[in-house]
């Protein structure tokens, strides 16, 4: 007779508990898709917002500079040289009566600009502490409480900003719709600071003649044109191209749609 103990058989799983885990990984699944569904949707609204206020930030400065040159007869300058021949105050400043019709304070602060005083005289440096909201930063979150600004114009011969010079809109051909403002990010450039990008010294890489300017949007450099139309710059663009496109003879309305 066989003494030797048999060793009883593993219970088999009930069908209810295979079922209840089963479910459960299921489910784990479709909520980590889901969630990875609701982040990808809400990444993208938040870029879509982005988007619409950096364009709005665009049309506001174009606005501004037209309804100037309404009053004045031109553009302008992008800026005013002060008694010792140096640049004192900047086209930002000038545009700021110009931007109360869109909701910004520009009246109040271009009442406390003293012009007599050099944009960074001690009677205007207490214009320039941190807000919450600059008037000339991006609004897309990446400057707040900063006093630099975001926007900047191309500074040139034959560009809409020729130094010191002025331009009326009236003298630009009806074919050419040449850059107005570009919109860039890390700039060290102080909002009222009577500084931009010159179209003669736009930096070069090894020699190379392309655009390298402070990091942009996602590898690009928004820019709206003086007709209103906007585009993109993307990183790495030719500079003698920038400079086409800044040029009050040599940019198109067709020739826009291509950095559309």
């Amino acid at each position: 007779m066989n003494d030797e103990k048999t060793e009883p058989l593993d219970s088999p799983v009930p069908e209810e508990e295979r079922f209840s885990k089963s479910t459960l990984i299921s489910a784990g699944g479709i909520v980590v898709i889901i969630c990875g569904v609701l982040a990808f949707l809400v990444s993208n609204a938040r870029h879509a917002v982005h988007e619409t206020l950096c364009h709005a930030s665009l049309f506001k400065l174009r606005h501004a500079l037209l309804e100037y040159d309404s009053v004045y007869g031109s553009l302008p300058p992008p800026f005013l040289q002060g008694p010792d021949g140096n640049a004192a105050h900047s086209w930002r400043v000038l545009i700021l009566p110009h931007l109360d019709s869109l909701g910004i304070d520009g009246d109040g602060i271009y009442e406390a600009y003293d012009m007599t005083d050099p944009w960074n005289g001690s009677r205007n440096q207490r214009l320039f502490q941190p807000v919450s909201e600059s008037r000339f930063a991006c609004p897309c979150g990446l400057e707040d409480g900063t006093t630099l600004t975001s926007y900047v114009v191309l500074v040139g011969e034959d560009t809409l900003f020729p130094g010191d010079q002025t331009i009326s809109v009236s003298v630009i051909p009806d074919t050419s719709d040449p850059i107005l403002v570009l919109e860039i990010t890390n700039s060290d450039i102080e909002w009222a600071e009577p500084r931009d990008l010159s179209i003669h010294e736009l930096k070069s890489t090894s020699g190379v003649n392309f655009l390298e300017l402070t990091r942009p949007h996602a590898g690009s450099i928004r820019f709206i044109t003086l007709s209103g139309k906007l585009g993109v710059l993307p990183a790495g663009t030719n500079l003698e191209e920038v400079r086409r496109l800044a040029s009050i003879n040599g940019q198109t309305a067709e020739d826009t749609e291509e950095f559309q």
